[in-house]
C-alpha cells in the first residue's frame, strides 16, 4: 500500500482511497475521487452524442448526394460536406464561386452602383444577397462583398467574404418542408454535427 498522492491535501489519513468507498468510487491515480455511476453515465452520454452526430451527419452527406447535386446545387452540396468535419478547414480562396458571383444579376447591379473612380485600399464590406442563381442562393448567406481599383479604368477587384453556418434553403419546398429542414440543421449544428468555417472568393469585374 502506498501513501496517498495528494498528501496531506487528500485529508489526515495518508493511506486512504477514495473516501474508504471502492464499491461507488475510484480513484486510480490518488489526485481525485471519481463517481462510478457518473462515469458511466458520461461515457453512455458521450456515446450517445457520438452516435447522434454520425446519424445526422449521414442524413446531410445524403442531402448533398440526393437532393442537392441532381439538382446542380454542387457548391451547396461541396460546402455542406465539407462543414460535416469536426475542424473543417477555412476556404480561403474558395474560386469555385468565382464565375458565378461575376455573372450574378446582384453583383452586375453593384457593379452598376459603384462611382466612377479610383479606390486604393479594400473598401468597407457591404451585404449583397443572391438570389436569382439557385446554387448560390443555397450556399452563401452572410455575405460582404469589398472592392478596390480604378473603375474609370474598366476594372475593379472584388472580395466576397462569408461565414458559413449551413442554412436550409430550399425555394422550391413548400413551407412546412423549408421549415422542418431550417429545424434539422439548426439541430445539427447544436450537436456538432455541422460546424462553420469562413469563406473568400476573389474575382474582377467586368468579367
Amino acid at each position: 500500500m502506498s501513501r496517498d498522492a495528494s498528501e496531506e491535501a487528500g485529508g489526515a489519513n495518508l493511506y486512504g482511497a477514495a473516501s474508504n468507498d471502492l464499491i461507488d468510487h475510484f480513484d486510480p491515480l490518488g489526485l481525485s475521487i471519481g463517481s462510478i455511476a457518473n462515469s458511466i453515465a458520461n461515457s453512455i452520454k458521450n456515446g450517445i452524442n457520438s452516435a447522434q452526430k454520425s446519424i445526422q451527419r449521414a442524413f446531410w452527406e445524403a442531402v448533398a448526394n440526393d437532393y442537392m447535386r441532381p439538382r446542380n446545387l454542387n457548391m451547396s452540396a461541396e460546402l455542406l460536406e465539407h462543414s460535416l468535419q469536426d475542424n473543417p478547414s477555412d476556404l480561403i480562396p474558395y474560386q469555385a464561386a468565382a464565375q458565378p458571383m461575376q455573372n450574378s444579376p446582384e453583383m452586375n447591379q453593384f457593379y452598376q452602383s459603384i462611382p466612377n473612380s479610383c479606390f486604393n485600399d479594400w473598401t468597407q464590406p457591404q451585404n449583397v444577397k443572391f438570389v436569382q442563381n439557385r446554387d448560390l442562393f443555397v450556399a452563401f448567406e452572410d455575405v460582404r462583398v469589398s472592392y478596390k481599383g480604378c473603375k474609370c479604368s474598366g476594372k475593379l477587384d472584388f472580395r466576397v467574404t462569408d461565414r458559413y453556418t449551413f442554412h436550409w434553403q430550399a425555394p422550391e419546398m413548400n413551407q412546412i418542408l423549408a421549415t422542418v429542414g431550417a429545424n434539422g440543421a439548426y439541430i445539427s449544428q447544436m450537436l456538432g454535427a455541422i460546424h462553420p468555417f469562413n469563406e473568400e472568393v476573389d474575382f474582377t469585374m467586368p468579367p
